[in-house]
C-alpha cells in the first residue's frame, strides 16, 4: 500500500519481543524501508518523525488483553486520522470478540481515520473507522496470502468506500432569506444549495436537523471581539453546517471550514436605470469615420465640378454657376436615394452617373446596416462606471445586505478606495436585511446604489423596476461553511468533485438558473429619444428651407421681408495579578470561550499553584472555560481538541529550565493546530531568548499563531518561522490596563505575513505545458507563469526549478507509484509544481491544491468534417409552416377575389383565363414585380395597395431570415455528446499521456468510460504536449482528442487546421499543486483570493488569451454550396419552361393549319357580310381583311379592299383565332394591304395592336 522508500514506524511493547523486533526491522531494512520501535506509552513521543516523515505508517501489535486498555489510553490524546495505521490482533485467548466486535469507539477513531486491522492468522484485512465516535464500522477491504499477495476487495479510493453515513443528523443553521436557498411553504428547501444538499444527503445517507434561523451570514465585529450570524453558530460549535451559500474571505477561513466553490460570480454596482434626456446627436454620423465623410464630401463637390464640362459639351447654355448648383442638387439626390428628372442621351454623361448610382448603392447598404446598430442599441448615460468613478461622484450613497462579507471588505479595507467607499456607506443597522428588500430601496431611492453579485445568480428575485448593472471586476467564490475541523469536510468535498466530473453539479445549475424565455434576443422598438435629433435636423432643413424661400421672394418678388433665426444650442518578569486583565483582553480578542494553561515544572512550585488558580477563577468569572497541565503533559491536552474548535493555549516561561522543558516539548508536537499566547514571567539573562530566541526553539512554522509578551512589556508579538531554522517577530498590539488591547497590524494573519524574504521553493515544471513557459529571459509567461510571477513579487519568494518532467502524473495501479510532477511532490523532492494541474479525488490524496483559478469544460476536439450538404430547406426555414400556408392561402384567395371586382368593372374575359391571370399578377408582387395597368376602380386600387403592403412587410423580414441561413455555416456532426460518440464507434480516442483524463477513464467502474476506453489509444502512442495532440487530429481525420476547452487556446494560432469542439458535461478545476501538508498553501490560497478580488486575476487570465485581432467579427462571404439549391431551383424551372414552351409551339402550329383549312371564307360568305353591313350599320364595324390568305396576288388586290370593307367587326373578330396571323403575313407580303387604314383599325378594335 505504501512505497518502499516510505518511512514506517512500529510501536510494540514487551521485552521479551525484542527478538521477534529485530527480526522484522532486519527484513524491513533489507527492503529499503526505515523502521523505528516504541512501546505504547511512548506514542506521544513518535510526533517528532511527523515532520520527517511524509505520511506517518504506524503499525500496533496487540498481544493480550492489556495491550488494548494500553493502546486504547495511548491513542484518547492522539490524532488518530493524521497517519495511516496496520493493528495486528495475535493473542488468542478470547481475542475474538474484541477484533470482530470491539465494545463501542475502544482507539478513538474518527470518519476520515484510516486504520487496518488484521485478526491473528486471517487472511481477510478489515478498515475501521468511526461516525458518531461511539461504535466503530468495519469493512472488509483486502485478502492476503503468501503465494498471491495482497488482493484487493474494493476500490481505493477511501471516500468511496465511505459513502455511507448511516443516517447521521446534523446539526445546522440556515441564513433567512437566502438568495441560495429559501423555504418553500410545504416546509421544504428550495434553491442551488438545497437541491445539491438534497444529492448529497441522499448520496451519503445522513440528514440535517435545523436548529437555528438566523437572519445575517455572518460578520466579525471588531468592537465586541464576536461573530455574528451563522458563522457565530458554526464557530461556537453550536451546529455542523450553514445550508446558505458563503463567500470565501480570509477573515472567515479562520473561523470555519469552506467546502470547494459551488459557483463564482461577479459583483455588480446596481443602480435604478438613469432616466437622462440623451439624445444621439452624433448616432447618425458615426456610421462612417472621418475620413469616409470627407471622402463623400469630396466626391460630392469632385462630381458636381467634372459634369459641369459633359454638359457644356452637349449643348447646355446655362451659366456655370447653374449648372454646378444643379449638378450639386442632382447629386445630392442620388445620394439621397432620389433619380434623376432626365436622364441624358450622352454617353458620358450615362456612365459618370451610373458609377455615382453604383457607388451611392454600396455607401447606403453600409450606412443603413450601421444606423440600425446605433438606433436599437439603448444608450444608458451612466453617472459612474466603475467603484474609482463612483466615489468620484459622490452623489450616490451606497448599501450593502447587513451581515454579509460585503460589508467588512470596506469596513475592515486598509485600501484608501475602501475608506473613501465607507464614507458612502449607510448605518449598520440601516442596511438592508435581505437582497430583495436592498433591490427594493434602490427601485425608491434614484441616489442609491447596492453592491451585490450578479441578480442572475439570485433565487426568486423580483426587481420592481429597470436597474443597470456596473462591473466592479471583483469575483466572488461561493461555498458551503462546515464547522473547523470538521471530520466530514473532506467527504462533502469529495462528492462535490464527483459532481464537478460527471455533470450534476452542471445540471443542478442550470435547473435553478434556467432563464424563463427561449434566449431570444427581444428587440425594443426605437424609442422617440433616439430618433428626435433626425427630426430636429428635419425640422432645421424645414426652417431653412422656409427661410430661403422667403428671402429668394424678397430678393425677386421684393413682397416679403428678411428673417433671421438661432439655434440654442456631473469617495513577567514577576509572578503577580497584573497578567489577569491582560489575559481576560488576549481571549476577548480572540473571542475564546476556552483556554488550557501550562506551566513547567518549577521549584516555587506552591506560588505556581496559587497563581493557577487565581488565573482560573478570573477567567472562569468571565465565563471562559479551562484547566491546566505541565510542559510534560502537552500531548494529554489533544484529548480536548475534539472538544474545542480551536484550542488555545496560555503558557509561562518562568525561567530558562522552562524554555528548554517547551522546547523539547514542542518537538514532538505540531505548533500549528492551536493559537498560543506565551508570557516571559523571569528576570535576569532571558531578555535576549524572548526578543532574540536562538534559532526555532518552540519548533514554529509558518501558519504557526504565536502571541509572546516579554514580562510586563506593552508590546505583544508575533512569533512564527519561514524556513524552520530562525523565527520572524512581529509587533502586532499594544496592552494597558486602561485602553486595552490596540491593534497596530492588520487582524488577518496573512495580510501580516506578506514577506517570505526571499525563500527558494523548489519547484517542478512540466515540459510543453500550454499555461506557462520560460521566455527569453529566462522568466515565466503564460497564464500560470504570470500568476506565479505577482506571487513571487508579492510574498517576496523564488523558485528553483529542480526537476522538469514530460508528464502531469497520475497514479499507476500496477506498480503502486505515481508518475510525473506528481511524483516529484508526492516524493518530497519538490515544494511546487510551477504547472497547472487538473484537481481529482486521487491526486488530492497525494499533493495539496490551491484554490481553482479557473473552471473550464471538458471538450472533445477533431477535425472539421468536410461534408457536402446543400442546405434544401434553408429557404423555407425563414418561415413557419403556418406561415407559408397562409400566404399560399392569401394567393389563392386574393385571385379570386380580384375576379369579382374585374367582372363588376366590365371586363369580358372568362373567368377562368381572369383566374390565372390574377394568380400570375399576384405572384408578380410577391416576386416583387408591378403590375402592367393599375385599374382606375378605386376598389382595386385598394385591392392592390393591401397586397403590396403585406408583401413589402414579408419580403423584409423573409430577406433578414433568408440572410442568417446563408451566411451561417452548417457543420453535420457525426456526434455531439460522448454517449453518441461511442455509438459511432468510427472514431479513435486520444487524451494527453499522463494526466487525470486519462485516470477518469481507465480507473472507472462507469460502462460509458470502458467502452471509451476501447477506443483509446495505446498509453505510450498518447501525445505529451497539447500542440502534438492537436497536430496528430490535423493527420487523422478519425481521431479525437478528449481534453478541457482552455488546452486549446494557447495552441490556437499553431494548428494547421480547423477544430470542431464537442462540449461534454464534465467540468474541469484547475489549480496549483504543492506537496502534501505544505505550509505555505494557506497564504498562497490567501493571495489567490485577493487576486480574484481585486481583479487582478481576471487581468491575469485574459492577458495571455488575448485576441491578435481587434475582436471584429470577419464575416465570411456566401459560399456557392450555400446557394446552390437555389442554383438547381432555377434550372430545374428554366427546363421546365422550355419544356412547356416547345409544348405549346407544336400545339399552337398544329392549330393554326387547321384553321387555315377550315376556316377560310367563300366568296359567297364575303358577299353576305356586305349585305349585312348595308342592314347594321355599326359605327364600330371594321374589316374582315385579316381572313385574307396571305397569298392574294395583286392582281385582285384592288377586288380585296371593296369585299372586306363590307364585313363587321363582330364578325371579323368572331373568326380573331383563326385569321389574325394570316393578315399579320399579308402585312408582311403586301404592304399595301397591310398599311390600309382599315386594316390597321381592325386589328386595334380586335386587341391586335402591340401583336
Amino acid at each position: 500500500m505504501y512505497l518502499c522508500s516510505m518511512e514506517y514506524e512500529l510501536i510494540w511493547f514487551e521485552m521479551e519481543m525484542t527478538t521477534m523486533m529485530f527480526k522484522w526491522r532486519t527484513t524491513f531494512s533489507r527492503e529499503g524501508v526505515a523502521s523505528t520501535n516504541l512501546h505504547f506509552s511512548q506514542l506521544q513521543e513518535s510526533s517528532f518523525y511527523l515532520k520527517q516523515i511524509i505520511r506517518p505508517y504506524y503499525i500496533a501489535l496487540i498481544s493480550n488483553f492489556n495491550a488494548i486498555n494500553e493502546f486504547s489510553l495511548a491513542t484518547s490524546t492522539f490524532d488518530m486520522s493524521s497517519a495511516v495505521w496496520l493493528v495486528i490482533f495475535i493473542y488468542e485467548e478470547n481475542s475474538t470478540d474484541y477484533c470482530h466486535n470491539p465494545p463501542g469507539n475502544i482507539f478513538h477513531l474518527r470518519f476520515n481515520s484510516e486504520m487496518l486491522v488484521r485478526c491473528g492468522t486471517e487472511n481477510i484485512l478489515r478498515e475501521w473507522y468511526s461516525i458518531n465516535t461511539d461504535q466503530i464500522e468495519i469493512n472488509d477491504i483486502a485478502t492476503w496470502s503468501l503465494e498471491k499477495g495482497i488482493s484487493k476487495m474494493i476500490t481505493d479510493s477511501l471516500y468511496e468506500r465511505r459513502h455511507n453515513l448511516h443516517g447521521l443528523i446534523m446539526k445546522a443553521v440556515i441564513v433567512k432569506d437566502s438568495p441560495f436557498l429559501n423555504v418553500r411553504k410545504s416546509g421544504q428547501l428550495d434553491g442551488i444549495f438545497s437541491q445539491i444538499l438534497r444529492e448529497i444527503c441522499i448520496t451519503l445517507n445522513f440528514s440535517f436537523n435545523i436548529v437555528s434561523e438566523v437572519e445575517e451570514y455572518g460578520r466579525w465585529n471588531p468592537k465586541k471581539k464576536i461573530w455574528t450570524g451563522a458563522i457565530a453558530e458554526l464557530y461556537a460549535g453550536h451546529v455542523d453546517i450553514a445550508l446558505s451559500g458563503f463567500t470565501i474571505t480570509s477573515a472567515r477561513l479562520n473561523a470555519v471550514d469552506f467546502t470547494h466553490p459551488v459557483f463564482k460570480t461577479k459583483n455588480f454596482l446596481v443602480i435604478r436605470e438613469p432616466e437622462k434626456f440623451g439624445i444621439k446627436w452624433s448616432s447618425y454620423f458615426q456610421t462612417f469615420t472621418n475620413t469616409v465623410w470627407i471622402a463623400i464630401l469630396g466626391v460630392l463637390m469632385t462630381a458636381s465640378i467634372l459634369l459641369i464640362f459633359p454638359k457644356i459639351k452637349s449643348g447646355s447654355d446655362r451659366k456655370l454657376r447653374y449648372l454646378f448648383i444643379d449638378n450639386f442638387l442632382e447629386i445630392w439626390g442620388i445620394f439621397c436615394q432620389q433619380g434623376l428628372a432626365d436622364f441624358s442621351g450622352e454617353s458620358s454623361l450615362k456612365i459618370a452617373y451610373f458609377s455615382i448610382f453604383l457607388l451611392v448603392t454600396v455607401l447606403s447598404a453600409a450606412y443603413s446596416a450601421g444606423l440600425i446598430s446605433f438606433l436599437t442599441s439603448t444608450i444608458h448615460i451612466l453617472p459612474f462606471h466603475s467603484l474609482e468613478s463612483f466615489v468620484q461622484d459622490g452623489n450616490y450613497q451606497l448599501v450593502v445586505v447587513r451581515g454579509t462579507a460585503f460589508y467588512d471588505k470596506f469596513a475592515n479595507s486598509r485600501d484608501p478606495l475602501g475608506k473613501k467607499i465607507m464614507k458612502l456607506m449607510l448605518e449598520e443597522e440601516k442596511l438592508p436585511l435581505t437582497q430583495q428588500e436592498g433591490y427594493e430601496r434602490i427601485c425608491k431611492n434614484q441616489k442609491l446604489a447596492i453592491y451585490s453579485i450578479d441578480q442572475d445568480n439570485i433565487v426568486n428575485l423580483k426587481i420592481p423596476c429597470n436597474v443597470v448593472r456596473i462591473a466592479t471586476g471583483h469575483i466572488n467564490s461561493i461555498a458551503m461553511t462546515l464547522s473547523k475541523h470538521n471530520q466530514f469536510t473532506d467527504v462533502i468535498n469529495f462528492q462535490l468533485r464527483k459532481y464537478d466530473d460527471n455533470g450534476m453539479m452542471h445540471r443542478l445549475k442550470q435547473t435553478i438558473f434556467k432563464k424563463k424565455s427561449n434566449n431570444i434576443i427581444k428587440h425594443q422598438p426605437v424609442p422617440l429619444i433616439s430618433v428626435i435629433s433626425l427630426l430636429i435636423l428635419f425640422l432645421i432643413g424645414i426652417i431653412l428651407s422656409t427661410c430661403i424661400l422667403i428671402i429668394e421672394n424678397f430678393i425677386f418678388v421684393r413682397k416679403m421681408k428678411k428673417m433671421s433665426m438661432a439655434i440654442r444650442s456631473y469617495e513577567f518578569l514577576s509572578i503577580s495579578d497584573k497578567q489577569i486583565p491582560f489575559i481576560i483582553d488576549i481571549c476577548k480578542l480572540y473571542g475564546q470561550k476556552s483556554a488550557i494553561l501550562l506551566y513547567p515544572e518549577s521549584e516555587k512550585e506552591m506560588e505556581m499553584t496559587t497563581m493557577m488558580f487565581k488565573w482560573r477563577r478570573a477567567l472562569s468569572r468571565k465565563d471562559i472555560a479551562t484547566t491546566n497541565l505541565r510542559f510534560s503533559q502537552l500531548h494529554k491536552s489533544l484529548y480536548y481538541t475534539k472538544q474545542i474548535i480551536r484550542p488555545f493555549y496560555i503558557m509561562m516561561i518562568s525561567d530558562y529550565n522552562a524554555m528548554k522543558e517547551f522546547s523539547l516539548t514542542t518537538s514532538t508536537f505540531d505548533i500549528s493546530v492551536a493559537m498560543w499566547l506565551v508570557i516571559f514571567m523571569y528576570k535576569g539573562d532571558n531578555s535576549d531568548y524572548c526578543l532574540n530566541p536562538p534559532g526555532n526553539i518552540f519548533h514554529l512554522k509558518f501558519n504557526s499563531d504565536m502571541l509572546v509578551r516579554c514580562g510586563t512589556e506593552n508590546i505583544l508579538r508575533e512569533w512564527y518561522s519561514i524556513d524552520t531554522r530562525q523565527v520572524e517577530i512581529n509587533d502586532v498590539v499594544t496592552w494597558s490596563l486602561e485602553k486595552g488591547i490596540t491593534k497596530i497590524v492588520p487582524d488577518s494573519l496573512y495580510e501580516r505575513r506578506h514577506n517570505l524574504q526571499g525563500l527558494i521553493m523548489r519547484a517542478v515544471i512540466v515540459k510543453d505545458s500550454p499555461f506557462i513557459k520560460i521566455n527569453k529571459n529566462g522568466e515565466l509567461d503564460g497564464i500560470y507563469g504570470r500568476i506565479l510571477r505577482e506571487l513571487c513579487v508579492t510574498l517576496n519568494f523564488s523558485f528553483e526549478i529542480v526537476s522538469e518532467v514530460e508528464e502531469y502524473g497520475r497514479w499507476n495501479p500496477t506498480t503502486k507509484t505515481w508518475s510525473g510532477a506528481i511524483a516529484e511532490l508526492y516524493y518530497g523532492r519538490a515544494d511546487i509544481s510551477l504547472s497547472e494541474f487538473s484537481m481529482s479525488n486521487a491526486r488530492l490524496n497525494a499533493v495539496d491544491f490551491t484554490f481553482p483559478i479557473f473552471n473550464s469544460k471538458d471538450c472533445l476536439f477533431f477535425k472539421k468534417p468536410e461534408i457536402f450538404v446543400i442546405k434544401w430547406s434553408s429557404y423555407f426555414l425563414t418561415f413557419n409552416h403556418s406561415v407559408w400556408i397562409a400566404m399560399f392561402g392569401v394567393l389563392i384567395a386574393v385571385s379570386i377575389l380580384l375576379i369579382f371586382f374585374k367582372k363588376k368593372n366590365g371586363t369580358d374575359c372568362r373567368i377562368g383565363h381572369l383566374l390565372s391571370d390574377n394568380f400570375l399578377e399576384i405572384w408578380g408582387i410577391f416576386c416583387q414585380q408591378g403590375i402592367a395597368e393599375s385599374s382606375d376602380r378605386f376598389s382595386l386600387r385598394i385591392a392592390y395597395f393591401s397586397v403590396f403592403l403585406l408583401i413589402t412587410i414579408l419580403s423584409a423580414a423573409y430577406s433578414a431570415a433568408l440572410i442568417s441561413f446563408l451566411t451561417t455555416m452548417s457543420n453535420t456532426l457525426p456526434f455531439d455528446s460522448l454517449e453518441t460518440f461511442v455509438q459511432d464507434g468510427t472514431y479513435q480516442l486520444t487524451v494527453f499521456r499522463g494526466t487525470a483524463h486519462y485516470d477518469k477513464f481507465a480507473n472507472s467502474e462507469d460502462p460509458l468510460a470502458k467502452k471509451l476506453m476501447k477506443l483509446m489509444l495505446e498509453e505510450n502512442k498518447l501525445p505529451l504536449t497539447a500542440l502534438e495532440g492537436f497536430t496528430n487530429i490535423c493527420k487523422n481525420r478519425k481521431l479525437v482528442i478528449y481534453t478541457y476547452n482552455e488546452m486549446k487556446k494557447p495552441v490556437d494560432p499553431k494548428i494547421t487546421c480547423n477544430v470542431v469542439r464537442v462540449k461534454t458535461e464534465h467540468v474541469n478545476n484547475i489549480a496549483i499543486a504543492l506537496s502534501k501538508h505544505n505550509p505555505f498553501t494557506d497564504v498562497i490560497n490567501f493571495q489567490l483570493q485577493k487576486f480574484f478580488e481585486n481583479g487582478m486575476m481576471s487581468h491575469l487570465k485574459n492577458s495571455p488569451f488575448e485576441k491578435k485581432s481587434n475582436d471584429i467579427i470577419k464575416h465570411q462571404p456566401v459560399t456557392l454550396i450555400g446557394v446552390i439549391s437555389l442554383f438547381i431551383f432555377i434550372q430545374i424551372g428554366i427546363i421546365i419552361s422550355i419544356c412547356i414552351l416547345a409544348i405549346e409551339k407544336c400545339i399552337f402550329s398544329r392549330k393554326r393549319k387547321m384553321s387555315i383549312v377550315h376556316h377560310s371564307p367563300s366568296i359567297k360568305s364575303i358577299r353576305f357580310y356586305r349585305k349585312r353591313r348595308k342592314i347594321n350599320s355599326d359605327p364600330l364595324t371594321l374589316t374582315i381583311g385579316h381572313v385574307f390568305p396571305y397569298f392574294c396576288h395583286r392582281i385582285v388586290y384592288s377586288k380585296f379592299i371593296k369585299i372586306i370593307e363590307g364585313v363587321t367587326i363582330a364578325s371579323w373578330c368572331e373568326h380573331h383565332e383563326t385569321y389574325f396571323f394570316t393578315l399579320r403575313n399579308v402585312q408582311k407580303e403586301h404592304t399595301e394591304i397591310g398599311n390600309h387604314s382599315f386594316t390597321q383599325q381592325t386589328l386595334f378594335k380586335c386587341g391586335y395592336e402591340n401583336q
